[in-house]
């Protein structure tokens, strides 16, 4: 017998009796053989073929009946097959009427009629007022595909007739023990009584008792070839056995048979059932019409199969699920570049795919997966599963959604519950799985770092194939490199000015008007344009009824700004118990960082106290030797870096006492400093903490988002604040150069980083040492000859120097001649001259007539006189200044030269 995989069967054939499959195997063209039987399966398969149609046939388990277990075994053969539509096929009781003149061995199909879609539940419902019993809820209608075939066969029947007999025949000759041994031939006309509705069966299995005064005579029929009858099929858990009740429910309802299990099917397998009568759903039972019923359902089965065209199978859509987790978002902002880059990377196709967003939290991920999901139902009404992954829990909680909505065992449980839900989703043929903040890599490995060894590995339980469509969101980059693809992923960022503005004005309620279009760009801007941020803002404005001119100004006092961006506020497009506001959304990134990665948690923090542009990669190597936030003076490597130092150690072990192999030493400490800098940093980039950007000359260089770093403060204690802002005020002091022409570049490069480490609340007016950076900068400045810049800096080395060593200390002293020069050289001669007179008067007090500051002092004084015409006062500073001249060449150096 043939072979054939799972993927060729997508018409499922059920049926509840033994009797009745056997009569639909005799029918098959060609039998294949069985295939493997999966864990989660407990069903029972034949396998075969009708025309051009591979079939997939199932039984209900011995001795068991009803919609409830039909219900079982039709979600089991969807789980395991690729099913588009089956077919019921058995017996059924007949509902005889002046209407429908229905026999023993005739078929009832269903087939939508009055307000029932073919199939109803007759026990369902409540008895009402005056003990009528009402029949509520209604069951899906039949696939159009098969609503279609039928039409054309009644159509053939009317004009040709349907093949009952020629099926019957070939069913006897091939398989004579059937018909001889297992009573599957016509019973015969006089064994079809039908009697009145009101007279019940006497005891005893056949109707040889019964009062033949009671039969209904009808008229004889001119051969023996079943009809074909279709109407509404009425389904439940109950056989149903009394005329009179048949009758009220045939009429009310437009029934033409009663069974047991169709019920259990049409929501969830839709299928069109086919019901041999062996019976007319009274108190007068017989079986021995159940073969030969089982046996015209099975033919009329065979005959349907010949309607539907093999392309409308392939063509013809499961049923699909929508398990949105939020309503459509009618405020949503299109972000066309990220919408255009995500459909060229997730088209519209029957392979299977992947892509990811990543980005920072608050950059509309979620927001961006939603709305392409809704697009994708939209274009193809795919199924569509929406699964938080951002922990065990909820990835588990979500998963078991899915197997109660399709219906799986309510026995499975953990991973054989997610391994059959993966299952039941690989099996079907137009599906979206959007795994939303998977966050964190470990979840999805199988060999977990040491502080997660406790986690279970997902990644088994993601669907793989042969169809369908995963898309996930994360703030991770290494989620896109390691379980998708580097060319499948798209960087979510700030939105663009006009997307920003729309969801600004959209949310908030305002319009944009001469008045606050200012506004409007200032506000986005120092938002970073990050949707979750304006989000927030919008929420504010609207609630408090704030102008954006208002908001704008309250954000730029920084306490009120922390406040701000700090409060959370309910949005029904987020998930619950999660954090709606930028500051704590960044947070729960930040704190798995420092889990993580101890030395890519100090970067973080001490880049926070930098510019936020243009950081060079410098600067993060010198964190790494700085070994800030280490007690121990070391930082934690991963095995990878291990197993490298330990390679590296072994290697130089051989020759240690080669000169030449302790420079190799020196090279390699260096170049493993590098590699855990750039590793660290990459990891940072990856949650999008820092961007790399790459210099003219090709060096590395990395930006941050001003709201990060200023999250990233804020979230530290005293304690930490004080220790990340002093490690990162002493790792300027180490690599900010003296100036000189060979290092002005260098200079430059980091004075952005210098001036913003010097101006940080924690340390800006205490710590001497901010000072010296200045005075570092400042003698650069003032090479570069770069004035009002210089001033700007001497002051605040003065007003520093004054604070914490004194007005008289010669530190400050220097500071105030530093300044005063400054003034000189802007023009600014009356400042100066007041100046350089203090510092005079205070070095003849302290250092004494003759030293060479004062001597100095009286020089650049003079100077100052001249400048201003003063000729006198100068002459006279000139005269002092030759008495008390010492015969030693002195040209005070500028500090920090």
């Amino acid at each position: 017998m043939a072979t054939y995989p799972k993927e060729h069967y997508q018409i499922g054939i059920i049926c509840a009796l033994h009797t009745e499959a056997a009569a639909v195997i005799a029918m098959l063209d060609e039998k294949h053989s069985k295939l493997a039987s999966q864990k989660d399966d407990p069903n029972d398969y034949s396998f075969g073929r009708i025309g051009v149609h591979n079939l997939v046939i199932a039984c209900l388990p011995a001795g068991i009946m009803g919609n409830t277990p039909a219900t079982t075994v039709a979600n089991n053969m969807k789980r395991s097959f690729p099913i588009k539509f089956g077919l019921m096929v058995g017996i059924g009781g007949g509902v005889p009427s002046k209407r429908v003149d229905i026999r023993l061995g005739d078929v009832a199909v269903s087939q939508p009629t009055g307000s029932h879609g073919g199939v109803f539940q007759w026990d369902y419902g409540k008895t009402e007022q005056g003990g009528e019993f009402h029949h509520s809820g209604t069951l899906d209608k039949l696939p159009i595909a098969l609503l279609n075939a039928l039409q054309s066969l009644k159509i053939h029947d009317i004009n040709e007739g349907i093949p009952l007999d020629d099926a019957l025949a070939t069913m006897a000759s091939n398989n004579p023990r059937m018909v001889e041994v297992f009573n599957y031939g016509y019973q015969g006309a006089d064994k079809d009584q039908l009697f009145q509705s009101a007279y019940d069966h006497p005891v005893g299995e056949t109707c040889e008792d019964c009062d033949v005064k009671e039969v209904i005579e009808r008229k004889a029929r001119r051969d023996t070839t079943p009809r074909v009858f279709y109407g509404n099929i009425a389904s439940g858990n109950q056989v149903m056995k009394h005329g009179i009740t048949r009758d009220r429910i045939g009429k009310k309802e437009g029934v033409i048979c009663f069974e047991m299990e169709a019920a259990g099917l049409m929501d969830n397998f839709p299928c069109l059932v086919i019901r041999g009568i062996c019976d007319y759903a009274d108190s007068h039972k017989n079986k021995i019409w159940q073969p030969y019923a089982a046996a015209t359902a099975a033919a009329f089965a065979r005959a349907f199969l010949g309607f539907i065209d093999e392309q409308e199978v392939v063509k013809s859509p499961c049923k699909s699920l929508q398990m949105f987790p939020f309503k459509r978002n009618v405020d949503v902002v299109i972000r066309e570049r990220i919408f255009s880059e995500l459909e060229k990377k997730l088209p519209l196709t029957t392979r299977y795919q992947n892509a990811a967003l990543w980005g920072l939290g608050g950059s509309g991920k979620t927001q961006v997966a939603l709305n392409f999901a809704y697009r994708r139902y939209d274009a193809t009404s795919c199924s569509v599963f929406w699964v938080h992954a951002d922990n065990y829990a909820s990835f588990l909680r979500d998963y078991k959604s899915i197997a109660k909505s399709v219906k799986l065992s309510d026995k499975l449980e953990n991973e054989d519950l997610m391994d059959a839900v993966r299952a039941w989703i690989e099996n079907q043929s137009n599906w979206l799985l959007v795994l939303d903040n998977a966050d964190a890599l470990h979840h999805f490995r199988e060999q977990c770092t040491s502080s997660h060894n406790n986690s279970m590995n997902l990644y088994p339980f993601i669907p793989r194939g042969p169809t369908g469509t995963i898309l996930w969101t994360t703030r991770d980059g290494s989620i896109v490199e390691d379980l998708v693809s580097p060319k499948q992923g798209i960087n979510v960022g700030s939105m663009d000015a006009l997307e920003a503005r729309e969801l600004l004005v959209r949310l908030s309620g305002s319009s944009i008007s001469n008045d606050n279009n200012l506004a409007v760009d200032e506000l986005s801007h120092n938002l970073d344009r990050l949707p979750l941020a304006i989000s927030q803002a919008a929420a504010y404005i609207r609630r408090t009824s704030t102008t954006i001119q208002d908001y704008v100004g309250k954000l730029k006092k920084e306490k009120r700004r922390r406040k701000l961006l700090e409060e959370s506020k309910f949005d029904i497009y987020r998930q619950r118990n999660v954090p709606n506001s930028v500051m704590k959304t960044w947070q729960i990134s930040i704190d798995y960082i420092r889990e993580e990665n101890t030395l890519a948690y100090t970067i973080l923090h001490i880049m926070a106290y930098f510019n936020n542009q243009s950081i060079p990669f410098e600067l993060i190597k010198a964190t790494v030797r700085s070994n800030c936030g280490q007690e121990d003076g070391k930082y934690e490597q991963d095995d990878d870096f291990d197993s490298a130092s330990n390679e590296s150690s072994s290697n130089n072990d051989d020759d240690s006492d080669d000169d030449s192999d302790v420079d190799s030493d020196d090279d390699s400490d260096d170049d493993s400093d590098d590699e855990v800098a750039l590793k660290a940093a990459t990891r940072l980039d990856e949650f999008s903490f820092l961007r790399l950007r790459y210099t003219k000359d090709g060096l590395r260089s990395y930006e941050m988002h001003k709201l990060v770093q200023e999250a990233t403060r804020n979230a530290l204690g005293k304690k930490e604040s004080k220790q990340f802002s002093e490690g990162a005020l002493e790792i300027m002091l180490e690599v900010f150069p003296a100036s000189n022409p060979d290092t002005w570049d260098r200079c430059e490069m980091y004075l952005p980083h210098a001036l913003a480490v010097s101006n940080c609340l924690e340390i800006s007016q205490e710590k001497i040492s901010v000072s010296d950076l200045l005075s570092k900068v400042s003698s650069y400045l003032h090479s570069r000859l770069r004035i009002r810049e210089m001033e700007l800096v001497d002051l605040q080395v003065l007003k520093l120097r004054k604070k914490v060593l004194g007005e008289r200390h010669p530190d400050t002293i220097h500071s105030m001649g530093i300044l005063a020069e400054t003034y000189h050289q802007q023009g600014r001669w009356k400042e100066a001259e007041e100046i350089f007179v203090d510092v005079l008067a205070i070095r003849k007090e302290t250092l004494g007539e003759r030293h060479p500051d004062t001597t100095f002092s009286k020089e650049e004084l003079a100077s100052i006189y001249y400048q201003q015409g003063q000729l006198k006062k100068a002459e006279g500073i000139i005269v002092e200044y030759e008495e008390s001249r010492v015969n030693i060449h002195y040209t005070r150096p500028m500090e920090g030269g």
